[in-house]
This record gives C-alpha cells, sequence and structure tokens, in this order.
C-alpha cells in the first residue's frame, strides 16, 4: 500500500512537473507576441474566472474524495461520482451565466482601456464553462487510481493548447485573443473525451440526498480557498486599478518565476514530511528529529531561494522579450515571500495536531486584509514593486500568527540562530551580486554561479552545520559520487569473436 501511494504520488508530482514545465516552455512566445498590458490582460481574465471557479465548484473536489471513499458499494461510490459530475456542470453553468451577462462592468473595472474586453471575458466565461467537463472527470481518474491517464490527459491538453498558441499567436498574430481561442479549443477538445468516459463508467444519475450531503461537506471550504486566492492573487486587482495593465504583467511574470521556489523545493520536501510528522510527535526524539528536520528544510528553501534571486535577470534576458525583462526586480520579494510560507507551513503543526485548524483560516484572512492595505498604500507609489512588498509583510504577518498561536499548543525547539544567520549569508550574497553585476549575459551566469557555490560552500564547512550535519551531508554525496562509479570488480573486456 505504501509503495503504491509512493508510486502514484511521484506520477502525480510528474503531472504538476509538466504542466510548470509547459507554462514556462510558453514564457518565450507569450513574451514575444504579447506586450506587457496584454500579459496582464491574460492574467486578470484567467484570475477572474479562478475566483467563479472557487465559488461555483462548491468545495466539490475536497467532497468527492470524501464521500466515495466512506461509500459503501460501487454503485454507491457511481452515484457519488455522477451526482458531483450534474453538480459541477450546473453550478459552472450558472457562474458561467453570470459571468458573460456582467462582461461589461469586468472588461470596464479590470480590463482598462483594452478594446473588446466585453469579447473577451464571454470567451474566457465560455472556455470556464467547458472545463466543467473535465474537472470531475479528472478526480474520477485519482479515485480510481489510474495515476498515468491524468497525467496523459494533462499532457495532451497542454500539447494541444502549445501548438494551438503557436499558430493564433506567432501566425495569425491574434495575440490576448489567440491566447482564449487556443484555452477554449483545447479544453473542449479534452472535456468531450473525459466527460462521455466519465459518464460511462458511472451512469447518467442524480441523488438528491447525496447531493445535499456533498454541499454540506463542500460549501464551507469556499472562504477557505477564497482566503487563499486573496492572499496568493489578491495585490494584482491592486495592480490593475493603480498601476495599469502593464505593471500588472511584468508583476505576473516575476511572480511566476518566484513561485517556482514553492512548486519545485517546498513542495517536494513538504510531500515526505508531513505524512510523518504526526507520528514523529509521538516519538522521545521527536524535538530532535524536528529540529534536524527544520534546519535541513531551511538550508535547502534558502539556497533555492538565493539561486533564483541571483538568476532571474539571466533567465528573463534569455527567456523573454526586453519590455518583461524588468520583472527579474520583484523575484528576491517573492521567493522571501515563499520562504516564510514554508516556514509556516513547518511551523502550524501545534495548530493542527491540537485541532484548532481555525486559527489558521483566521490568520490567512487577517494576513488578506492587512495584504489589502498594504497594496492600498504601496501599489500607487511603487507598482509592481509595491506589490511585491504587500505580499511578503502579508506573508510575514500570517508566519507570525500561526508561529506562536502554534508554539502555545504544541512547543518546537527549532535552530532559528542558524537558521537566520544562514538567510543573512544569502542576503549579503545576493546584495554582493547586484553590486557586482557585469551588463554581458556570460560573465553574469559565470559570476552568479561563483556566488551560489560561494554560498553552498560557507554553508557546509562553517558553523552554521553542526559535526552531526556535517557528516549526513558527507555520507549523502558519497552515496551519490558512488552511482556515478562502475560496480567494484566489473572490468571492460574486449568481445570476442564468436
Amino acid at each position: 500500500m505504501l509503495a503504491q501511494t509512493a508510486s502514484h504520488s511521484a506520477i502525480y508530482a510528474l503531472g504538476v512537473l509538466l504542466n510548470r514545465a509547459a507554462g514556462f516552455l510558453m514564457l518565450p512566445l507569450y513574451t514575444r507576441y504579447l506586450t506587457p498590458a496584454d500579459y496582464g490582460a491574460v492574467e486578470m481574465l484567467f484570475m477572474t474566472t479562478e475566483v467563479f471557479a472557487m465559488i461555483a465548484s462548491a468545495g466539490l473536489y475536497s467532497a468527492v474524495f470524501r464521500f466515495h471513499a466512506s461509500a459503501p458499494t460501487e454503485e454507491a461510490r457511481r452515484t457519488v461520482v455522477a451526482t458531483s459530475t450534474l453538480l459541477f456542470i450546473g453550478f459552472y453553468a450558472v457562474a458561467a451565466l453570470i459571468g458573460a451577462a456582467c462582461a461589461g462592468p469586468l472588461a470596464t473595472a479590470l480590463l482598462p482601456g483594452v478594446e473588446g474586453g466585453e469579447t473577451l471575458f464571454r470567451l474566457i466565461f465560455l472556455s470556464f464553462f467547458l472545463q466543467s467537463f473535465i474537472e470531475i472527470p479528472s478526480l474520477y481518474l485519482r479515485v480510481l487510481g489510474l495515476p498515468w491517464r491524468f497525467v496523459a490527459t494533462g499532457a495532451a491538453k497542454l500539447a494541444l493548447q502549445l501548438v494551438l498558441n503557436v499558430v493564433f499567436l506567432v501566425v495569425l498574430d491574434l495575440r490576448v485573443l489567440g491566447v482564449l481561442y487556443s484555452t477554449l479549443i483545447s479544453s473542449l477538445a479534452v472535456g468531450l473525451v473525459l466527460l462521455p468516459w466519465s459518464l460511462r463508467h458511472t451512469g447518467l444519475r442524480w441523488d438528491h440526498v447525496q447531493a445535499r450531503l456533498l454541499l454540506i461537506f463542500g460549501t464551507p471550504l469556499i472562504l477557505a480557498s477564497l482566503g487563499n486566492f486573496a492572499l496568493t492573487f489578491g495585490e494584482r486587482y491592486f495592480l490593475t486599478t493603480f498601476a495599469g495593465l502593464h505593471e500588472t504583467g511584468i508583476y505576473a511574470l516575476g511572480y511566476k518565476l518566484g513561485m517556482v521556489l514553492w512548486v519545485f523545493a517546498v513542495m517536494p520536501l513538504f510531500t515526505s514530511w508531513e505524512a510523518q510528522r504526526f507520528e514523529v510527535a509521538k516519538r522521545p526524539d521527536a524535538s530532535a528529529i524536528e529540529a534536524r528536520t527544520f534546519l535541513w528544510l531551511s538550508l535547502g528553501v534558502i539556497g533555492c531561494a538565493l539561486g533564483l534571486a541571483l538568476f532571474a535577470r539571466d533567465f528573463f534576458r534569455v527567456m523573454s522579450a526586453p519590455t518583461f525583462w524588468e520583472a527579474h526586480r520583484i523575484v528576491p520579494l517573492i521567493v522571501l515571500a515563499y520562504l516564510l510560507q514554508a516556514w509556516t507551513q513547518f511551523g502550524n503543526f501545534g495548530l493542527l495536531h491540537s485541532g484548532r485548524t481555525r486559527q489558521l483560516a483566521t490568520a490567512t484572512a487577517l494576513a488578506a486584509v492587512a495584504m489589502a492595505l498594504a497594496c492600498l498604500w504601496l501599489v500607487p507609489r511603487h507598482g509592481a514593486m509595491g506589490a511585491a512588498l504587500a505580499t511578503l509583510l502579508a506573508y510575514a504577518l500570517r508566519f507570525a500568527l500561526v508561529w506562536f498561536a502554534a508554539r502555545r499548543q504544541y512547543p518546537m525547539s527549532l535552530p532559528w540562530m542558524r537558521v537566520n544567520l544562514s538567510l543573512l549569508l544569502a542576503i549579503g550574497t545576493w546584495l554582493l551580486a547586484v553590486s557586482l553585476r557585469p551588463d554581458n549575459l556570460i560573465e553574469s551566469l559565470l559570476l552568479n554561479t561563483l556566488l551560489l557555490l560561494g554560498f553552498s560552500c560557507a554553508v557546509a564547512f562553517s558553523p552554521l552545520l553542526g559535526a552531526t550535519e556535517r557528516r549526513a551531508l558527507r555520507g549523502l554525496l558519497e552515496r551519490q559520487a558512488q552511482r556515478f562509479q562502475p560496480a567494484r570488480g566489473m572490468t571492460a573486456r574486449p568481445l570476442s569473436p564468436s
């Protein structure tokens, strides 16, 4: 069972990796055939449908897993999925109609100065509705334990969307309209495959009692989702209102690179730790294990954050048009925010352990309010940099609220001194890079590589790592080196003629 869980998790992680990689593959396309204002308009269109999706989905994602697992028979499990599918499509249809009816006011408020904004919103809401054909059937693939089909479906949609983007952006030069066309067509194509497949397995059935239970369970999750969304993406609305779509596009691109820290560094590390930490808490040596895990987690995330901050300017010079290059300025602030989010995720254990999850929601809500107030002050004065600073301040507030509340429930003795010294060393390394930064791309890449290696060596061979950690690091490096060595006793021999 554990082996199967690990195997499926790895496959789903591959799906996430492919999704993110495809997003970065599209960056050269987007940034060369869209202006920053176009990119900002695309961001606002998709962010708006995200809000509609959080309300229209009514928490059904979590509800399907919950009730499918507890259903006593296979027939009952199929009823759960079929009822959820009909609920989902129905809610999405109503939300899409409301969105299309409000397309004019939405375009005026969120796409100022964009020609045909009302048409763009109607198209994105049509794509939004077609996405309902995909969501529950995709969940059903996961419920049935078919990870490869799930990943293949997502990969097929991304590949089709990439090809269509090339046609609509490069060949036809349709700009924002081309992005929406490719999204609509790819959603329709995949939905027309997945939805009939799902209904063939479950049948077209409706159970009003099951529907009521699904909604009772899922509806309270809407507020939590909206709070997280406001904290993660709410600043874009302030940017559009006070600084314009150009600044929104710059910010969105820089944020995308900064968010890599969470997706590729923090999430993989937490995938294993979150599955173990409740069991670790029962052990007599729990405090030592938690301290050691936190140290390694923090050092790894700080190192990755420094790498992103150092190479952000080089990355955008290679991957984007010159009009987007200033996006590199916000990356250091965003990676700092996600470092704080990683600490929040580690430090919230006391609240999870004691069942006081409401305090997590309260902390998120207060941080979202703080972000809104900070954006009102900072964005009109500093544009994208103001939004990034507001994000950092909000994440810092949430970390402080969660950490001090969780400590009262489950005290943890963590090596903050060593971790903070590592962070200060990383910040100093980045400031040195900024002061020495050459204009030549090759020279910049070499300098940043040397500085990152210097930081890594400074951490590895300084008192920041104790003797135990240094032995563990040496053992890890030796094991990795052995993987590239030929097996002992085996030598190459010439082939003898037959």
